[in-house]
């Protein structure tokens, strides 16, 4: 399993390779905070695909392409990079860290890396098997509704 490098040279978080050979996938979880004011920090991982790894699949819209937001998201022990996300996807974050469990997520729009079109294209062609990997799929509609599938 390899680790991602989170921060760039220009602050902003960049996606590492993933593993072709042993079919990896990239897994979020949003770190618990309580105080509305500090931004919202994600930390991301590799993992196989193959291995019994637990996660939650989301489901949702991107929505409108502004207003957008910042998140930082980094690997443990490295800087926070930014990455620039819509409105719907950070609502979602904005209540899943007043959770006090650590959730691993699997989002598409950060899981992928959406710049390299192979990865893309590798990465759309496996979401079925993502998706049945997964302990359940959450499907967000708005903040206040969050459907659990099992």
């Amino acid at each position: 399993m390899s680790s991602p490098q989170l921060s760039g040279p220009s602050g902003l978080f960049q996606h590492q390779p993933l593993d072709p050979q042993s079919v990896e996938i990239r897994l979020l979880c949003v770190e618990h905070d309580s105080d509305k004011l500090q931004p919202i920090r994600l930390t991301v991982k590799h993992v196989r695909l193959a291995d019994d790894c637990d996660f939650v699949a989301l489901s949702y819209t991107w929505g409108l392409e502004s207003p957008n937001h910042d998140v930082y998201i980094r690997c443990t022990g490295s800087e926070a990079g930014t990455y620039n996300i819509r409105q719907n996807l950070y609502d979602f974050f904005k209540e899943m860290r007043r959770e006090d469990d650590q959730t691993w997520f699997w989002v598409d729009q950060i899981c992928i890396n959406q710049a390299d079109l192979q990865e893309k294209s590798e990465q759309i062609c496996r979401m079925s098997e993502i998706y049945s990997k997964a302990r359940r799929v959450d499907m967000w509609l708005a903040p206040r509704l969050r459907i659990a599938m099992t």
